[in-house]
């Protein structure tokens, strides 16, 4: 609904399959919010032809998991994602983190379900080795049909250097970076916070600050009669959120 929303104004243009590969011109500011989409790799000696997946791949399109073992290194909430993916679809998942469990990035509560579904998990194991289809941790050894390195993200600094931007600064010129394109993995929250200081900001130095406030009447007043308790709900909702005057029906 969100994205219906935005993309329904008409004086939004958006480019689809579309690839930056030179700075833009005339444009008044620029936001960069793509993201930390790289990947980390898992930097450790490999042997053989395993069947390594990197979790953005396994989670778009797993491989038939039925019956295999999949071992996952990580303990962030992309690596539980794949572990719970596993064990619902008939699989094994062993999950191995190089810390305690104290340090997990994973959300507490994803990781008891995940416990409670079936997921192993061991801690204080560092990866040290791959040979074939086995794994070699600092705590042991152990056999795996898929292995998924779900180790983060970092930010793809491509980018920057065809805006010739360092990425580690809100705005730099005309450039803005916002989200963990400038912070790295962090929240949805803190990413969604940053794109709004970038916004307030843009508007500000283009004095639009003042006017910039639903342009366009989102409210649609509810057309049902004012009876009892009703009558108070239906009245404030007509009211602008901001401004707390009548919104035009």
């Amino acid at each position: 609904k969100e994205i219906e929303l935005i993309t329904s104004f008409k004086n939004l243009r958006v480019f689809l399959e579309t690839e930056v590969n030179s700075s833009l011109s005339g444009y008044d500011f620029i936001v960069i919010a793509v993201g930390a989409q790289k990947e980390k790799k898992l930097d450790i000696p490999v042997e053989g032809k395993p069947k390594i997946i990197y979790p953005l791949s396994f989670l778009k399109n797993s491989p038939c998991l039925k019956g295999k073992r999949v071992v996952i290194v990580g303990a962030g909430d992309t690596a539980f994602d794949v572990a719970r993916i596993v064990v619902r679809n008939g699989g094994k998942a062993f999950v191995f983190y190089r810390g305690d469990s104290g340090n997990f990035r994973a959300n507490p509560k994803e990781v008891n379900l995940a416990l409670q579904e079936g997921v192993e998990i061991y801690t204080n194991c560092s990866p040290e080795v791959i040979r074939n289809n086995r794994i070699t941790f600092s705590c042991g050894s152990i056999e795996f049909d898929y292995l998924v390195p779900a180790i983060g993200f970092e930010k793809d600094k491509r980018i920057f250097e065809i805006f010739n931007v360092s990425g580690d600064e809100l705005l730099e010129g005309n450039v803005f970076v916002v989200g963990d394109a400038l912070n790295g993995m962090t929240t949805v929250v803190e990413a969604v916070n940053s794109g709004r200081i970038a916004a307030e900001k843009i508007l500000e130095k283009l004095k639009l600050e003042d006017r910039a406030w639903f342009t366009v009447d989102f409210y649609e007043p509810k057309k049902e009669a004012l009876k009892g308790d009703n009558r108070f709900i239906v009245s404030e909702s007509s009211l602008c959120q901001r401004c707390g005057e009548k919104v035009k029906g």
